[in-house]
């Protein structure tokens, strides 16, 4: 069984980490933290995603369009992500989804539901897994995953109820936990976490956004990846060595990795 943690989430294609990524992932290494997944934004992110797996052993990509990156989505700029989800070392489409945070413009958001349904189209056709962004969307996208028939599927970067989760999970998809569990308003979250079934989730930083506790304030890393497994033990009432493992191997059946380093 692997003992590394995998950081499921990261941009390390985004300007705070894309400067000296080697650093990034040195400083990873030091915290035990040996696989990390990059995903993709738009076309230059996605881009950057695959170029940083290539550059790097233990990072592989993701490539899609966020749904706050909606405005100028072309039919060549689907065609463009089919093609990166060829590349070697992509393992999931995302992020993909819907965000109603940030836009209540029906428009827009009937733009977003166009471009995450081609997304999905993608994921089905490359039989890949989907990252998903649901942000005040989560039924909602839920809604379009069960239309498309959608089998692997994860809510990243999780914030929802209990009732949320159990609804995902029910479906088989999966949720992952970012550094918010290790704040102390969280208390909804920190149920969650205690309630998430052991096969249905599993850690990310979404690096360099959300640092936890210790760190709140400061760029977020791959490295910081420890303190939310560390949480997340806490919480569970088991072993950091128990999750370090348990989310591991979540993570790497999810997005059909090896199962050894």
């Amino acid at each position: 069984m692997p003992d590394f943690i995998f950081d499921t989430h990261c941009h390390l294609n985004l300007p705070e980490l894309a400067d000296d990524p080697a650093s990034v992932v040195m400083r990873a290494h030091r915290a035990n933290v040996h696989q990390l997944l990059v995903p993709g934004c738009d076309i230059a992110t996605s881009e950057s995603a695959v170029a940083l797996s290539a550059q790097f052993v233990d990072v592989v990509a993701g490539v899609g369009f966020h749904p706050t990156h909606m405005e100028k989505v072309s039919d060549a700029d689907i065609k463009r992500i089919a093609e990166l989800a060829n590349s070697e070392k992509v393992v999931a489409i995302g992020e993909v989804g819907l965000d109603y945070f940030h836009c209540q413009d029906p428009k827009m958001r009937a733009k977003q539901a166009e471009v995450f349904r081609a997304m999905l189209e993608i994921a089905q056709t490359q039989k890949l897994p989907v990252i998903i962004h649901g942000r005040d969307a989560v039924p909602e996208c839920m809604d379009i995953l069960r239309e498309m028939k959608i089998k692997k599927a994860v809510f990243h970067c999780f914030s929802g109820n209990v009732e949320e989760m159990r609804a995902i999970v029910a479906e088989g998809w999966c949720v992952s936990f970012t550094g918010i569990v290790t704040y102390p308003k969280a208390t909804s979250l920190r149920e969650v976490v205690r309630e998430t079934p052991s096969e249905s989730f599993f850690l990310e930083t979404d690096a360099p956004y959300l640092a936890p506790q210790t760190v709140r304030g400061q760029t977020n890393e791959p490295a910081f990846t420890l303190e939310i497994a560390q949480k997340v033990a806490e919480l569970r009432g088991v072993s950091l060595e128990e999750i370090t493992k348990l989310t591991t191997t979540n993570a790497l059946n999810f997005f059909n990795l090896p199962k050894q380093k």
